[in-house]
């Protein structure tokens, strides 16, 4: 076969896989222009509630990459990813926010816990409303048992410490 012969074949057939795989990437736009899509909401919903922190907090806490590295570190920390919530938290510091804002709404989430599967938040929204108001508390629980009242104690008998009997 001549050289001549041997690249209209190789052309041939790149052209034939190349046109094979043509339909193929035209099947799966859809699926992708979906999860754009989804991704676009998700980044609006981010810039949105980063926006409303800082509406609301005052100081460097309400900074756009304090709330962001901030909410990231607490989300890791109750995750129990300690390695990647330190370098995180090596983030926070280097931006210059404050560390008792962090400490106080780790503190609020574990006030109100992990959410379980039948609550009707997320952990992402329970880090969001602890940053916003970290001295926020957790309803009271209401008792399943009416409390007993403790029994007084008698009181000890009163003894003579000076009647100086050896």
């Amino acid at each position: 076969m001549s050289f001549l012969g041997l690249r209209s074949l190789v052309c041939f057939a790149c052209a034939a896989f190349l046109l094979g795989f043509a339909p193929a990437a035209h099947a799966q736009a859809p699926g992708d222009a979906k999860a754009d899509q989804q991704k676009a909401e998700a980044t609006k919903t981010e810039v949105a509630h980063i926006a409303d922190a800082g509406r609301q907090l005052s100081g460097p806490a309400g900074f756009p990459e304090c709330v962001h590295s901030g909410e990231l570190t607490i989300t890791l920390w109750m995750k129990n990813d300690m390695d990647t919530a330190a370098r995180h938290m090596a983030v926070y510091d280097r931006f210059g926010c404050p560390g008792g804002h962090l400490r106080a709404s780790f503190r609020c989430l574990l006030r109100f816990g992990m959410p379980g599967p039948k609550d009707n938040v997320t952990l992402e929204q329970r880090v969001r409303d602890c940053w916003l108001t970290p001295d926020a508390m957790p309803a009271p629980a209401a008792a399943a048992t009416p409390a007993t009242p403790a029994a007084t104690a008698a009181p000890a008998p009163a003894t003579s410490a000076g009647t100086g009997a050896h």
